[in-house]
């Protein structure tokens, strides 16, 4: 509102004594909202008065940063300055869990407005870091912590040893990452479809490709097979069911058209021609993975709503059905859960 202030400049169709409102630039900022109310508020907090003032956009750009809006950066909104002029600095929180900033503010970071010769100010963030729990071992790329453990199992005892601890299986190329035992084998993420295709791809055909020496025949593998390495440069396909040593890796991460749902990855394929059992089966098997079988309530609702932002609905009269790989135990919790909704 600019009545009785210098910003009737930019509304000259209003007299200072016009109480109405006059706005410029994008009408449909969010702040808006905030000014027009009768008790402002920011964020959870009412304001007991509020002083705004007003520039022309241009001299706003040359001067300043721009406001921090739909920022990747997590902001109290407590930190967030009054000003946005150069080396005016805001407190972060880094996004993915285990990141940090390694510096005086630690663990969270700064951002600072930033003007370099010739260009418009602009926020630069220090940059994050992986920190390692004291039980792991940071990777070479350093993206990634590993934990290699003298525990054994089959690939899904190592999936939910895993999963226990907020981990997953790791994804591991580079062979220098392995640091157990020699030639003791470990499950990986990585999983061969029924193409004899590595999921996810690791930019070579075959482990083999990438200098590993094959401890078994791997030219007959099967649908169900996992990959195991061992140091030094040894790998292996095999039936997921063998006994194998359980390998974990931290943050948790999932292959691209996959989802986190309580520590495990899902991916909902759609189809428009009817599928019967065996062949849901069979189109998960293809894709190196199950069908997925949710084993707790929240993993349930997790699903539940992926399938709910994922569908497109108006694609859809009829009720959508999606396939599940559950035994008697989980259908009657699924089913308990399902008649609550």
């Amino acid at each position: 509102m600019l009545s009785e202030s210098l910003g009737n400049t930019y509304c000259s169709q209003i007299s200072f004594t016009d109480s109405r409102e006059c706005w410029w630039g994008d009408d449909t900022t969010a702040r808006k909202s905030f000014l027009t109310s009768d008790k402002p508020m920011w964020g959870q907090n009412e304001l007991k008065k509020l002083t705004v003032w007003i520039r022309p956009q241009d001299c706003d750009t040359r001067l300043s940063c721009p406001p921090l809006v739909n920022s990747s950066l997590v902001i109290d909104e407590g930190d967030v300055p009054l000003t946005r002029v150069p080396d005016a600095t805001i407190p972060f929180t880094c996004a993915e869990e285990w990141l940090v900033v390694k510096g005086p503010s630690y663990p969270k970071g700064l951002v600072t407005c930033t003007v370099n010769p010739g260009q418009t100010p602009q926020w630069v963030p220090d940059e994050c870091e992986l920190e390692c729990p004291s039980n792991y071992t940071l990777s070479q790329d350093e993206t990634a912590c590993f934990k290699f453990t003298t525990e054994t199992g089959h690939g899904m005892d190592a999936v939910d040893r895993c999963v226990e601890e907020g981990a997953y299986l790791p994804y591991i190329t580079n062979p220098d990452d392995l640091l157990g035992d020699t030639n003791v084998t470990y499950y990986i993420a990585n999983v061969v479809k029924t193409d004899q295709s590595i999921y996810p791809a690791i930019n070579a055909s075959t482990y083999g490709d990438l200098g590993y020496t094959a401890i078994n025949d791997t030219s007959n593998t099967a649908i169900s097979d996992c990959i195991l390495l061992a140091s030094p440069l040894l790998y292996n396909v095999i039936h997921c069911k063998t006994l194998a040593n359980i390998a974990c890796m931290l943050p948790t991460r999932c292959p691209e058209e996959y989802r986190l749902v309580e520590g495990r990855c899902f991916r909902l394929m759609q189809t428009t021609t009817p599928e019967d059992f065996l062949d849901n089966l069979y189109t998960c098997n293809a894709e190196g993975s199950a069908l997925a079988y949710p084993q707790t309530e929240a993993t349930i609702k997790g699903l539940t709503k992926m399938a709910m932002e994922e569908i497109n609905w108006g694609n859809f009269t009829e009720p959508v059905n999606i396939a599940l790989g559950l035994n008697l135990k989980y259908v009657i919790r699924l089913y308990r859960y399902l008649s609550k909704m």
